[in-house]
């Protein structure tokens, strides 16, 4: 049985285990136990619930190798303890009487001694024969320890630092001296500068930081490719030097300090605007959060131009950046000015610069409460100075040379968000409707048609257009303005047209040519079928060339404001168009003869597009949408079910009443089918399901392949059933007994004749080809 297999299979896999022992591999007794602790006990330390129960690097964070928690790196899953290499080293729980290097596990240190498990490294889980991200070189926490180097004799010199500032763990500033260092007393060299004060604030050769407890906590310089949360840039970089530190690789290490409770170090200095109030917090949100809305980690911590654009981390005067590095990008709502290019930081409430104001990132990030200054950092110091004067700030907008220049604002991120919109959008010139993500930002709805669900699309999609000054010739107004406390105003040929100013040749997707929501226009007398064609079957000479109801029976001359549209000579209502007539499908009648559409282009991207079911050799594409989108006066309303799935009741009158075929008029071939585009792209003809045909038979009347996925005899007519196909239309029902009618003559007529029927006579085990349902698998 296929039971006794498994048990077989796993017999062997024991059997090469045992081999694996007697050669040697592992050690004799530090077999991994399969087990772990509690789930109690791994939920509180939000650890994965097989954690040890086999060899893995558990707390490299590769999900790929072994399970992870909601915790899933090393210094996130252990907060306390010195990181290292044996962050990427493979373990397993153990037992402690038999495996010699067995360590007991600091999961649960309040557990009982009988219930406390033992954990091996290199006994239980040899390197060679375990698969990890990363070796003892490559792993990333075996770089946060102390390098034992700093800046470099000159720049320390200069400052009047000690030659071993910042080489190993220790509270560098203070005071704490004595001729030899030693991380394990907290002792460590000094230069001539010994305190925080003179060494900082008071120090013409280094930045001007305020004091504060951070004076008092063990630091030292570590790897840039450390991943601890708190790694800083140090302000001795220069073009040569890319230096680190960190506070939490020494907390981490039980660093002993000269002062464990009161730090002495108050700033009470005043050469600085605002005295030392006003001095630099050194302090800025948490890295995660400014992380996760693309800012540097180091934020307003001290004097810097953060919006200016200038990202250079190895410049003294510099600042780091994130993904959004200017102006523009980081404040798209705002509006901009020379404020883009001046240095602030965030101070101390106690400030009493008149500037002083809430950083607005407070209530994007609840809990914190930062204040900035532009005026605490208007000093001559060498890390104030900045890369622009007002003269020469780029992100000021001069609207006397040019009106209509992009104005890099819009609206806030909150309106933005509900309509699926990036947060710049028309923050510069660019065709944000076009969906094209590689020269302007994407939202959440990337199309024309989404972004805009009830606008009539056209070549304007394509067009680039910027918000411009209200004063801007071609300036219209924006569509949010209800709901924004400012008015934004949009131009597109005298914002962002060649000719519109020096540069601004705008690089675009689409040409008006290639739009293809341009396509989604009416094709327009003569772009639709001959007049021989639609007279053939009783039709209007230009049926379905502009927006209206073809099959409401309104004729006369054409009229968009009542809905009036030409008739064919003969059939003029929904039945006698398509039930009666013998020249078209069997469609019954319903609301849909009640809607307006034209034919569109075959390019037009609207879910909506079908192919239409007057058989020719090139069927032309027609839409509903596209005509909705337009408010096409109707002469009848169709039902209506609001978001309550309240039914409002039209007045279409086309309710079939004939029963000439197999179930009645519900059972006619109802003409429609899923988006044209989401078939084609799974290979299926655009009409597919539209009208009675054997349409996986392969008898097709064009050369491409339809392609089929058979699980039956699909030349037959099985029961009703759902449509197999999982595309974004409501599922749509299919009945073969439906063309089960002399006007239907399959390719293949018998069974014995369909080459997809199975014969199980010949081999009862053939493979179905079926499987359970999609959603249970």
């Amino acid at each position: 049985t296929l039971v006794d297999k498994m048990r077989s299979a796993v017999l062997q896999l024991f059997v090469v285990a045992a081999v694996v022992n007697l050669q040697g591999t592992f050690a004799a007794g530090c077999d991994c136990l399969n087990t772990t602790w509690p789930a109690a006990a791994l939920n509180a330390k939000k650890l994965p619930l097989d954690y040890g129960k086999y060899c893995a690097a558990w707390e490299d964070g590769d999900a790929t190798k072994h399970s992870v928690g909601n915790l899933t790196t090393c210094h996130e899953m252990w907060p306390d303890r010195v990181v290292d290499d044996w962050c990427c080293q493979p373990w397993c729980f153990v037992n402690k009487t038999t495996c010699p290097d067995a360590v007991m596990s600091s999961v649960d240190p309040t557990a009982p001694e009988a219930e406390q498990l033992y954990y091996s490294y290199t006994s239980a889980c040899p390197a060679a024969t375990t698969d990890t991200m990363y070796t003892d070189a490559t792993c990333p926490w075996g770089e946060c320890g102390c390098t034992g180097t700093g800046p470099g004799s000159d720049a320390l010199t200069t400052a009047g630092f000690s030659a071993e500032y910042g080489s190993y763990c220790a509270a560098w500033e203070d005071g704490n001296c004595a001729e030899t260092g030693n991380a394990s007393t907290g002792v460590h060299t000094c230069g001539d500068k010994k305190e925080c004060d003179e060494m900082w604030w008071k120090n013409d050769n280094t930045a001007k930081l305020a004091s504060g407890d951070w004076c008092c906590q063990a630091w030292c310089f570590v790897s840039p490719a450390c991943p601890l949360p708190d790694i800083t840039n140090s302000s001795f970089n220069d073009n040569s030097t890319k230096l680190v530190y960190s506070y939490s690789a020494c907390e981490r290490a039980d660093t002993p300090v000269k002062f464990d409770d009161e730090c002495p170090y108050t700033p009470d200095h005043d050469d600085r605007p605002g005295g030392y109030q006003c001095a630099c917090l050194d302090q800025t949100f948490r890295a995660a959060d400014l992380t996760s809305i693309g800012f540097p980690t180091t934020y307003g911590r001290s004097c810097e131009a953060w919006e200016d654009g200038i990202c250079n981390t190895t410049r003294i005067d510099g600042h780091q950046c994130g993904t959004y590095t200017d102006c523009n990008s980081m404040w798209p709502a705002e509006p901009k000015g020379d404020w883009c290019c001046q240095p602030w930081c965030y101070v101390s409430d106690e400030c009493e610069l008149s500037d002083v104001t809430p950083s607005l990132l407070n209530d994007q990030f609840g809990g914190a409460d930062f204040s900035l200054s532009y005026a605490a950092c208007d000093f001559g110091v060498p890390e104030a100075e900045t890369a622009y004067d007002d003269d020469t700030c780029p992100f000021e907008v001069d609207l006397t040379a040019n009106p209509c220049a992009c104005l890099h604002v819009t609206y806030s991120d909150e309106i933005l968000e509900s309509y699926g919109m990036p947060r710049d959008y028309g923050h510069y010139c660019a065709a944000w409707d076009d969906g094209d993500g590689t020269r302007h930002s994407l939202g959440t709805n990337t199309q024309c048609h989404t972004l805009w669900p009830d606008l009539a699309v056209g070549d304007w999609c394509c067009q680039a257009w910027c918000y411009v000054d209200a004063s801007c010739p071609d300036a219209l107004p924006a569509w949010a303005n209800d709901e924004s406390d400012v008015p934004l105003y949009y131009s597109y040929s005298a914002a962002c047209d060649a000719e519109a100013g020096p540069g601004l040749n705008v690089e675009t997707e689409y040409s008006d040519a290639t739009c293809p929501w341009g396509d989604c226009e009416c094709v327009g007398d003569g772009n639709a079928y001959p007049p021989t064609v639609t007279a053939e079957i009783g039709f209007a000479a230009n049926y379905g060339t502009y927006c209206a109801a073809w099959e409401d029976g309104n004729c006369g001359a054409r009229n968009d404001e009542t809905g009036m549209h030409e008739c064919g000579a003969e059939r003029k209502e929904c039945d006698e168009m398509w039930w009666k007539n013998p020249a078209t499908p069997k469609r019954a009648s319903g609301d849909w003869c009640c809607q307006s559409w034209c034919y569109v282009g075959a390019n037009c991207p609207l879910p909506d597009v079908s192919v239409s079911t007057i058989n020719t050799s090139t069927p032309l594409s027609l839409s509903y949408n596209t005509c909705q989108r337009q408010d096409t006066t109707a002469q009848y309303t169709v039902d209506v079910t609001d978001s309550q799935g309240e039914v409002t009741e039209g007045t279409c009158p086309f309710t079939p009443a004939d029963d000439d075929r197999i179930g009645g008029w519900r059972c006619a071939c109802l003409g429609e089918t899923f988006a044209r585009n989401q078939l084609l792209a799974i290979g299926f003809p655009a009409d597919y399901g539209t009208t009675c045909a054997a349409w996986e038979d392969g008898d097709c009347a064009s050369a491409a392949s339809r392609g089929a996925s058979v699980d039956k005899d699909l030349c037959q007519n099985p029961d009703v059933e759902e449509s197999k196909l999982e595309l974004t239309n409501p599922k749509l029902g299919i009945s073969y007994l439906a063309c089960d009618m002399p006007a239907v003559t399959p390719q293949y007529p018998t069974e014995a004749e369909c080459p997809w029927n199975y014969d199980f006579t010949a081999n009862p085990c053939e493979c179905l080809q079926k499987t359970f349902a999609a959603e249970t698998l």
